[in-house]
């Protein structure tokens, strides 16, 4: 009889393919949430910049303070740089009351600038002489001699004066016996003034 068929060999193998890369648009999965950016880096971006201030003062500033350090003297307009926080600000000048206000940079960057007019303060009188002279402006009675010399007498600045720092007051001196004085006063806010009235003879 014939000899039986071998049986076929079987087909060769062929080597597996390898995997196919994600393409750069597929890389990263719709939808992914970014990393984020450590707690430093995000307190830096979200910290407001510090905010310029122009202010405006009326006379000037001799001195300008941010949180009690000298920014500028004898300046008329004075740049404060705001940093982030409240923060206090403060105008000096002799002849008027302080200023002073508490601000933040939000608040700062709000306003733009800012015009301050210092609020002037009333003039230091003393009257030579009698003591017991009296002191009147206008119709006003300011007190006697004798009470500018333990004390000086704060007389305002006109408030009809074109200078609202500095103005003139007309004041009447009244000696006991004598004759009334009448004075013509320039006085500056904050200043001081005195008066020496002439000697009079007593009335007969």
């Amino acid at each position: 009889p014939a000899p039986a068929e071998a049986p076929p060999a079987p087909a060769a193998a062929l080597p597996e393919a390898p995997p196919a890369l994600p393409s750069p648009a597929q890389a990263e999965p719709a939808g992914t949430a970014p990393v984020p950016a450590p707690p430093a880096a995000r307190r830096a971006r979200a910290a407001p910049a510090v905010v310029e201030l122009p202010v405006h003062v009326r006379p000037y500033a001799q001195r300008a303070l941010l949180d009690g350090v000298e920014v500028a003297r004898g300046e008329q307009r004075v740049v404060f740089s705001i940093p982030p926080g409240r923060h206090r600000i403060r105008l000096e000048h002799e002849c008027c009351a302080a200023y002073e206000r508490v601000i933040e940079a939000g608040e700062a960057a709000r306003l733009g600038e800012l015009k301050v007019p210092l609020q002037p303060r009333p003039a230091r009188l003393r009257v030579e002489g009698d003591p017991a002279t009296r002191i009147y402006a206008g119709s006003t009675l300011l007190g006697t001699a004798g009470d500018s010399q333990r004390a000086s007498i704060p007389v305002p600045v006109p408030p009809s004066s074109d200078n609202p720092y500095e103005g003139t007051v007309e004041l009447r001196l009244e000696p006991q016996g004598r004759a009334p004085y009448v004075a013509a006063v320039r006085v500056r806010a904050g200043g001081d003034v005195t008066v020496a009235p002439p000697r009079q003879e007593a009335a007969p």
